[in-house]
């Protein structure tokens, strides 16, 4: 039995939404990789709140397992984005590609990429393993804007945009997932409170001691009484540090696996083409498509 609590409580968030995020020093196209990614992310979440709601109200679905066939929800629900997004959908046979291909990008093949690739790939790994707070969120760019001047000068310019949309999709997706690592939480572990709370108040949620409940100021008015909400950790928040950086680089290195399979595939032409039809945003298709279905996996398998 879940015990549920509601009381009024102040919003607050990892990263502000009001703070302003700026750009990565990269050409707009692959920053935009970013933004569709943590779209697609969006997406999913909701179709998992959904199907959490139809579950509850289901009794024949509650009979088995809530998600029962995790990978093929995950790949469904980001084919559905992906053929519903303006840009994406010019691009859905390669989207189809890669997602046809998604088993093998949680072992994504790195290795088929040349030694300076695989190089800074790495390094963005180790950069994205690091934990930044609100006020250090410039300096999250400023470390994978190294990385991508390091691209710029060094690899040719198809090489570079893997870096490119490995920065952009790991810098957005740091901050999509510091901003609803709890709301995922939730939805995936109790469905049966999906309809209770809105995507704000799931956020405001936390889990001690086998209770959920949102806590704000009341608090400090309980504490003395409710001695049971203070001995135990937030289960949301250690679930978050001890998986939140494998959930951000499974973004960054499934955008950087979609490139290879595309490209792999001859899906992808090799003439660099900058435009709305050329090849950098038929590669940022692959990326996308290929960082959202490898990060929502990741999350629903932790």
């Amino acid at each position: 039995m879940i015990s549920l609590g509601i009381f009024v409580q102040g919003c607050s968030s990892d990263f502000d939404s009001d703070v302003k995020i700026e750009n990565l020093d990269i050409p707009e196209e692959y920053n935009e990789v970013g933004v569709s990614h943590n779209e697609g992310l969006e997406y999913i979440f909701e179709e998992i709140k959904a199907l959490g709601i139809e579950y509850t109200k289901n009794p024949r679905l509650k009979s088995r397992p809530f998600m029962e066939n995790k990978d093929e929800f995950i790949k469904q629900a980001t084919f559905n984005f992906c053929n519903q997004h303006e840009q994406l959908q010019k691009h859905i046979d390669i989207c189809k590609h890669v997602l046809k291909d998604s088993p093998s990008l949680k072992s994504s093949g790195m290795e088929n990429f040349s030694p300076a690739v695989q190089q800074l790939l790495n390094e963005i790994t180790s950069v994205l393993s690091r934990k930044f707070k609100e006020n250090e969120l410039s300096r999250l760019k400023a470390l994978l804007d190294v990385i991508n001047q390091k691209a710029a000068t060094t690899l040719s310019e198809a090489d570079a945009a893997v870096i490119y949309c490995a920065t952009s999709t790991g810098y957005h997706s740091y901050q999509y997932w510091r901003n609803n690592y709890k709301k995922w939480y939730f939805a995936l572990n109790y469905p049966e409170i999906m309809e209770q709370y809105n995507n704000e108040e799931l956020h405001q949620l936390q889990l001690k001691n086998g209770k959920i409940r949102i806590k704000g100021w009341w608090d400090d008015i309980w504490d003395t009484v409710e001695d049971w909400w203070d001995a135990g950790s937030d289960a949301v928040s250690t679930w978050w540090d001890n998986n939140g950086s494998t959930i951000v680089e499974s973004d960054s290195m499934g955008a950087a696996a979609g490139i290879l399979y595309a490209i792999d595939s001859g899906a992808a032409t090799v003439t660099m083409v900058f435009g709305p039809e050329g090849w950098v945003l038929t590669i940022a298709g692959a990326a996308t498509s290929g960082a959202v279905y490898s990060s929502a996996i990741a999350a629903v398998w932790l």
